[in-house]
């Protein structure tokens, strides 16, 4: 079976009242071209309870289905790891260490994480996207344990609040009829190459 869990701020994950989304939404289009693609979903806050939440988002994977993890989340670095920020400041975080771990318990067949990440670091480094990226892929531990990673990172306080390119890219993707399989299904494998294909730099 093919699992996908979708990780993002509460604003998109949990409609505000009387709203459907949030707007601009990354979480309603990426939600719709996953089930398309013939994936289970489930959504997932970013909030102090997130370790909880995705090891809950995981119940049913096992070794016979595939994996994919979607995250449009707000980082942090540190001296030895890369953190999602689950509040307001970089003092409520979660490593992302931890969602790889999470995910290695469940031993699916395949694992695809894909990151739209914000960094909080010097928007005018031109070299801390590309740092960025290496301490992501290295948090996740990710060619040790044969994840495939596709990420794409921007600096935050340069991010428009209308702007996920990473997450345009991936939903082409997944409803690229080259990414399907004959039964109509995207299947983590082919979703991956697509993505590989069309991106350039962050594909790991």
């Amino acid at each position: 079976m093919r699992h996908a869990v979708v990780v993002a701020p509460p604003r998109f994950v949990v409609p505000a009242q009387g709203s459907v989304f949030a707007a601009p939404d990354p979480v309603g289009p990426m939600s719709a071209a996953l089930t398309r693609g013939g994936h289970r979903l489930v959504l997932v806050s970013t909030t102090p309870e997130l370790e909880t939440d995705f090891d809950r988002a995981l119940a049913g994977v096992g070794s016979a289905d595939e994996l994919l993890v979607y995250v449009a989340a707000a980082t942090t670095t540190g001296t030895d790891a890369v953190a999602l920020r689950t509040g307001g400041d970089t003092a409520t975080s979660l490593a992302l260490r931890v969602l790889s771990d999470t995910v290695l318990v469940r031993e699916p067949s395949a694992v695809l994480f894909v990151i739209e990440a914000c960094h909080d670091g010097d928007p005018d480094d031109a070299l801390l996207a590309a740092e960025h990226v290496d301490a992501i892929v290295r948090a996740l531990d990710a060619r040790a344990r044969g994840y495939g990673v596709l990420l794409g990172v921007r600096p935050e306080s340069r991010s428009a609040p209308d702007d996920w390119p990473f997450t345009r890219r991936i939903l082409a993707a997944l409803d690229d009829p080259e990414a399907r399989d004959d039964r109509g299904a995207a299947p983590v494998s082919m979703v991956y190459e697509r993505l590989r294909a069309g991106q350039g730099d962050g594909g790991q």
